[in-house]
């Protein structure tokens, strides 16, 4: 889970979903690579796309990949339990449910089996949108039991300020400086940007926005209030040290690979059971991302 239990809910901190970069003008609110993002949204939401569609669409900007958090409705193993279908039903709705399918190996390591989870547990799912058979599914890239009822709580208010972030236009706004809508509220900050100011000790920005390097529009994009002076932006653990053995080492265009990563952790840290799921929660945090293909990682500088 991207970072539950951090309760300053601002629009960089939330999941890695507000992580954009303004550099590109006004054509990067729908042309930026959403491919990289897990945007976080509700059983609820998804139950109302058309089975068509494989993309989650708020305002201009369409997502493919998906983090969602519910209870398992249903649970049966297919193909001799090659594949495990799961019937997602939404946190507040009992009526609105979902589809996953998981295929055992796609997100283990190390020989390790990934059985089915009972029904009646919480979940949290990371994965693509898409449509086969006449049905709309997410295909899972990670499934695992919520280790924490603050996931939940923390995911309710990721996934309703990621949809007012893009349906609204926020991105757009940012663009001109007018943030006045936003008066009062958390996307608007600070108002005379005194507690931003004595943390980051950067520029000030319209409606509180602290910033120590800008882009070539004048706006840095956001980054997470949270992260410290540490080196590893507020990680613990094996997280912390995937990310600090990314930053100094490999290639910066094509990064390392995830064999790689996983010979640099220190042995008494390295978790190969959590390991791929540390990987994922830190890409989608937009902490680092995916450069040649799926396996390969650098730090999101």
């Amino acid at each position: 889970m991207a970072g539950w239990g951090n309760e300053n809910f601002d629009m960089g901190a939330a999941g890695g979903w507000g992580d954009v970069s303004f550099a590109g003008g006004e054509s990067q609110t729908t042309d930026w690579n959403t491919e990289k993002i897990a945007i976080p949204a509700t059983v609820k939401d998804l139950s109302r796309l058309a089975v068509s569609d494989e993309k989650l669409t708020l305002g201009k900007t369409s997502f493919t990949t998906i983090r969602v958090v519910g209870k398992i409705k249903r649970c049966l193993e297919l193909d001799g339990g090659q594949s495990i279908e799961y019937l997602l039903e939404d946190l507040e709705d009992e009526y609105a449910d979902f589809l996953i399918m998981h295929y055992r190996g796609v997100s283990v390591g190390d020989g390790i089996t990934s059985g089915a989870i009972v029904e009646d547990t919480l979940v949290v799912v990371v994965g693509k949108l898409r449509s086969f058979n006449e049905r709309l599914c997410i295909v899972a890239f990670d499934v695992r039991e919520v280790e924490d009822r603050r996931e939940v709580d923390a995911f309710k208010l990721e996934a309703k300020l990621a949809r007012l972030y893009y349906t609204k236009g926020v991105m757009e706004m940012a663009f001109t400086g007018d943030l006045t809508r936003f008066e009062g509220s958390m996307l608007r900050g600070h108002k005379d940007g005194s507690a931003n100011d004595a943390t980051a000790g950067g520029e000030s920005k319209p409606g509180g926005w602290v910033s120590n390097t800008t882009t070539a529009t004048g706006i840095r994009p956001p980054q997470s209030a949270t992260h410290g002076d540490d080196n590893c932006r507020g990680l613990t653990g094996q997280k912390a040290e995937i990310f600090k053995y990314l930053r100094k080492n490999g290639d910066p265009n094509i990064g390392l690979n995830v064999e790689a990563i996983r010979a640099g952790i220190p042995k008494n840290v390295y978790n190969a059971r959590t390991f791929a799921a540390d990987l994922e929660d830190l890409s989608s945090e937009g902490l680092i991302y995916t450069t040649c293909d799926d396996d390969h990682y650098v730090v999101n500088a």
